[in-house]
């Protein structure tokens, strides 16, 4: 007897990359269903050629926006995996459906006060990355493009900000002075137009 090198029906690929930002075609492989502290969510993995996505969508929050988009995702996932009907529960087995079909997501970073969000897990940060549209195809999702919908790295400014802030607020102990006189040769041209 041959010695076997894999049982496809017993193996369930593990790691892999995560999808970066983007548009997929992707499948729901894994659901599950978790209690926190704020809520209750399901736990989605998206798989695509590229990659995966785990994406956590709460149904039940102590904040009623994230309830509302987390059940608005839900039902886009439904509606997208050809479900529009489907009643959910918290037996798992009511998620199956959802499970191996055919679903397009764009993948974006999540932007916070104008740059990325990022984590950190062993030492290494990472870039926060949630879906932002579901469809059927991804011709359906909006275009990504990568100079838009991606935020530039961030520098650091070779002035610091707070010192023009406070010497232009009141309160500053700086005095500047402004004028709306012009002081320069254009002033003082006789084919000039006044404003």
């Amino acid at each position: 007897m041959a010695n076997t090198i894999l049982n496809a029906a017993e193996y369930q690929i593990e790691g892999g990359l995560s999808l970066k930002p983007g548009n997929y075609m992707t499948k729901i492989t894994e659901m599950e269903i978790e209690t926190t502290d704020n809520g209750k969510r399901v736990n989605f993995e998206f798989v695509a050629n590229q990659g995966r996505k785990k994406e956590q969508i709460f149904y039940e929050h102590s904040n009623p926006d994230t309830q509302r988009i987390g059940r608005n995702d839900i039902k886009r996932i439904c509606d997208f995996t050809g479900n529009p009907t489907i009643h959910l529960t918290e037996d798992p087995r009511t998620l199956d459906p959802l499970k191996n079909k055919p679903i397009a997501v764009a993948v974006r970073t999540r932007i916070k006060n104008g740059v990325a969000d990022t984590y950190t897990v062993d030492g290494k940060t990472y870039e926060r990355r949630d879906i932002t549209h579901y469809a059927f195809t991804t011709g359906e999702l909006p275009e990504y493009d990568n100079d838009f919908d991606e935020v530039a790295p961030v520098t650091k400014p070779t002035f610091d900000p707070m010192d023009i802030m406070n010497k232009v607020s009141r309160g500053g102990t700086t005095n500047v002075e402004f004028s709306t006189e012009r002081k320069d040769l254009v002033a003082t041209r006789q084919d000039d137009v006044p404003y």
